[in-house]
């Protein structure tokens, strides 16, 4: 009985597999079965967990990790006092099956809820018709205009507030959506991580979770990064997999709230990449961009720098792997993805 019972699990496992290798092979061959099948399917399994989630501002995901020590522990002990009833052989395969079985589960779940919607047809594409600007003038001409704004909305940015900041991203998040069809879908509530310093030990600053559709935002960040991170979060939540168009459309939503203190968040962040690929195409005219940072923008870039650098370290190298190795299965160019959206934001300011 227990040895069919496995069987049985190892069966239901392998076609789960096959089924998840099916449909990643179909989204590499064309992106519109990630349009019009799994973008769309994932968007109706994901509403009631976003209308769930919503209600409470902790993370379901992160109690489920709190649990996970004593339900391990419960499941070891249980498992510890059915090797009295089984063989040594029905117990490997009762728990090989068990795992792979839940390994299959997990991994449909993934690709359903994130994976495949990644691979969905490039904003580039959708948006520009898939072409590229490398016009040099163009990026230090949209790099100033990025640091003016940055030093505009320094001045006039208020205090910080989380629980008001999500709001108010909210609701422009709304405004977004009229504007550019891509990002359909209702957003889910972003989240004070409880977990905000380990995360900021592995250089993450925000992490969305599709098994629950929770965007968790690590506090444990300046005042001023942490916006840019709600935007950039919830735009995966509406299935803008990939890092490049996430930070794109986070630019976009913060600019859309008319709050200064949301728009700096959305200048300082974009002006980074800007000035990181303007330093790349033409040191000169870059070092002319910094010159007309005003003081509080300076300031700002050194303790976000310092910040960075107080975790720098083993724990750090090994966050950046792993988020380099997960993008590039996914189908992005690992974190140089996040980089790519100069060429997003040069297309939107062209045709501005």
């Amino acid at each position: 009985m227990i040895v069919k019972k496995a069987k049985k699990r190892f069966v239901i496992a392998g076609l789960i597999f096959v089924l998840c290798i099916i449909s990643y092979v179909s989204c590499k061959i064309t992106s519109l079965a990630a349009d019009y099948v799994f973008v769309p399917s994932a968007r109706i399994i994901s509403a009631p967990m976003k209308a769930l989630n919503s209600i409470l501002p902790i993370s379901f995901f992160e109690i489920f990790l709190i649990l996970l020590i004593p339900l391990f522990a419960l499941y070891v002990t249980v498992s510890v006092k059915k090797t009295k009833e089984y063989t040594d052989r029905e117990f490997w395969l009762s728990q090989g099956s068990m795992i792979a079985l839940t390994a299959s589960i997990l991994l449909s779940l993934y690709l359903a809820l994130y994976g495949l919607p990644c691979m969905r047809t490039p904003v580039i594409d959708v948006m520009y018709d898939g072409v590229k600007t490398s016009d040099t003038d163009m990026l230090y001409e949209m790099t100033l205009h990025i640091v003016q704004e940055a030093n505009e909305n320094r001045k006039l940015a208020g205090e910080f507030d989380f629980e008001d900041t999500a709001r108010k991203i909210t609701t422009a998040f709304k405004t977004a959506t009229d504007k550019y069809d891509y990002l359909k879908g209702k957003p889910s509530r972003p989240k004070k991580s409880i977990f905000s310093i380990p995360l900021s030990n592995l250089s993450i600053t925000g992490i969305y979770m599709p098994f629950t559709a929770e965007a968790h935002i690590s506090t444990d960040n300046p005042d001023f990064v942490i916006p840019f991170t709600m935007a950039h979060e919830m735009a995966h939540s509406t299935f803008v997999a990939r890092e490049d168009e996430a930070n794109f459309f986070a630019y976009l939503i913060c600019m859309e709230t008319d709050d200064a203190q949301i728009e700096y968040s959305a200048n300082f962040e974009a002006m980074i990449y800007c000035i990181n690929a303007l330093y790349k195409a033409s040191p000169e005219k870059c070092a002319h961009v910094v010159q007309t940072m005003s003081e509080g923008v300076l300031e700002d870039l050194r303790i976000n720098n310092e910040h960075i650098d107080s975790y720098e370290g083993t724990s750090s190298k090994i966050g950046e792997f792993v988020n380099d190795v997960h993008l590039k299965l996914s189908g992005q160019e690992g974190t140089e993805s996040y980089n790519l959206v100069v060429q997003l934001l040069l297309k939107w300011y062209e045709q501005k």
